[in-house]
């Protein structure tokens, strides 16, 4: 705040843009002393990272400042449909006043040399069997745990079937417990954060791409996989549902449903040219739908609409006593 005030001694904005919660405070302080829209931005909410769940001091606070944000904002966005229709139901407000603006990617960075998807196959698959492949963070609700649950299935209908599990997080340890408990702590790599380059590799040389999210506000990991034309396999949780359409770009099942995964993952093994087919319409959707260019101009329209809103006193934040989603 200090830092901005000094820059507004010489310049003036004409928007202050608000990412997430952490960031509210001096957002709104700094909008006010310059006198300009406030637009927010809200990628996820506490309620929603769990399940539901405000049970503690911490979690109150923060979902009572995301409140605040999106009552204080005077135009406020969302990456995804379910994200405006969440946002609307914990802060009180109208989701028509919401705009949806996915996430993009840029797509030509993720083709992978033969040679190098060929290593990463060499790699974690040195006897050909087949390669399945997830990626991102390790908490509860990304759901490795429910592919890890579905693992032994899928090997009985597909023996061999590898898993490279690629990502850093809280759950670690109980995923790798997990998979001693099920027998399948040979067949799972527990290979940590990969380096771009290594993980387009990985990507490019799976069979299958597993995103079994039980809360997922967007998914941009599910365009990354389709820039390097991996077959998806994906949960309908929030944003997945909207960025992975069932039949036509990939595989979908619901949140939490072990037996729909390992059947959605079968499907993919047992039919390789069904799955390059998704593969394929998913990475030309990235063009139409998630080009970088057409985002910045929706981002641009909200800013010119976005007016400044009079001084208003606000009430006091609505904090659920059990389930925020009534479940």
């Amino acid at each position: 705040i200090r830092a901005a005030h000094d820059l507004l001694r010489g310049w003036q904005p004409d928007v202050v843009h608000a990412h997430d919660w952490l960031v509210t405070h001096p957002a709104i302080a700094i909008a006010e002393a310059a006198r300009v829209p406030l637009v927010g931005t809200i990628h996820a909410t506490e309620a929603g990272r769990h399940s539901g769940w405000l049970s503690h001091p911490l979690n109150q606070q923060v979902h009572s400042v995301e409140w605040w944000l999106a009552n204080r904002a005077d135009a406020l966005i969302t990456c995804s449909q379910a994200m405006r229709a969440e946002v609307a139901h914990l802060f009180e407000i109208d989701g028509a006043d919401v705009t949806v603006i996915h996430n993009g990617i840029e797509e030509r960075s993720w083709q992978v040399p033969a040679g190098e998807i060929a290593r990463a196959r060499e790699v974690y698959s040195p006897d050909g069997a087949p390669l399945l492949l997830y990626f991102g963070r390790l908490e509860w609700e990304k759901g490795v745990q429910d592919l890890l649950s579905a693992l032994p299935r899928i090997r009985r209908e597909h023996p061999g079937t590898r898993l490279v599990v690629a990502g850093k997080g809280r759950h670690f340890d109980e995923l790798v417990d997990q998979s001693r408990r099920l027998r399948v702590r040979r067949a799972v790599d527990f290979v940590g954060h990969l380096s771009d380059r290594d993980l387009r590799a990985v990507l490019a040389a799976a069979d299958a791409v597993v995103l079994p999210s039980r809360y997922e506000p967007f998914g941009i990991v599910a365009l990354e996989a389709a820039a390097a034309k991996a077959p998806l396999v994906a949960s309908t949780a929030g944003g997945l549902g909207e960025v992975v359409v069932h039949g036509e770009t990939g595989l979908a099942f619901s949140p939490g449903d072990v037996t729909a995964l390992a059947d959605a993952v079968e499907a993919v093994l047992s039919d390789g040219d069904a799955a390059t087919r998704r593969a394929l319409a998913a990475q030309s959707r990235l063009a139409a739908d998630f080009d970088w260019n057409r985002i910045a101009e929706a981002t641009v329209a909200v800013y010119r609409r976005a007016r400044p809103g009079e001084p208003a006193e606000l009430g006091r934040p609505k904090i659920a006593t059990g389930n925020a989603f009534g479940v």
